[in-house]
């Protein structure tokens, strides 16, 4: 699991769709624009290189039938967050995660805020078979950097 746990709180919802929504759909004229976005926005991604950023850059945009590039995933995905008042609610899974019993590699971003900590502490308190690897970035660690790779292949050998 990538920095993703049974329960967001609010706060954390409203964190995460006023990034996402602010930024609308804008269109970029080649690749060198979006690695400069790409490297604002997800900024808590922490310390990358240059070929990480674009590596990253190649792999958020689609080319438009007009040669331009676009964000390539879903900005309306906070709609399955919100209830017909068109507030956000709570995540709340806890009742699937009680019954996991396969094993589990949580990675956590020590910046996140859409993984608390006290999550991280209530998932361990029911399932204590977790393992948790800790990334010193925000939200959603890239999957990049040899520590992050080498905690998947040490987890999954």
């Amino acid at each position: 699991m990538n920095d993703i746990g049974p329960e967001i709180v609010p706060e954390s919802l409203k964190r995460w769709a006023g990034k996402y929504l602010s930024q609308g759909n804008p269109d970029f004229e080649n690749l060198t624009q979006v690695t400069e976005y790409v490297r604002e926005f997800y900024s808590d991604y922490g310390a990358l290189t240059d070929s990480e950023w674009e590596h990253i850059a190649k792999y958020t945009v689609k080319k438009t039938s007009e040669g331009k590039y676009q964000l390539h995933y879903d900005l309306s995905i906070i709609d399955m967050f919100r209830v017909s008042t068109g507030e956000l609610k709570p995540v709340d899974f806890w009742q699937i995660w009680s019954s996991v019993s396969s094993p589990v590699l949580l990675l956590h971003g020590e910046e996140s805020y859409l993984l608390l900590p006290e999550t991280i502490e209530k998932m361990q308190s029911i399932y204590p078979q977790i393992t948790v690897k800790h990334f010193r970035c925000g939200h959603n660690p890239p999957l990049l950097s040899t520590d992050q790779i080498e905690a998947i292949a040490d987890w999954l050998n």
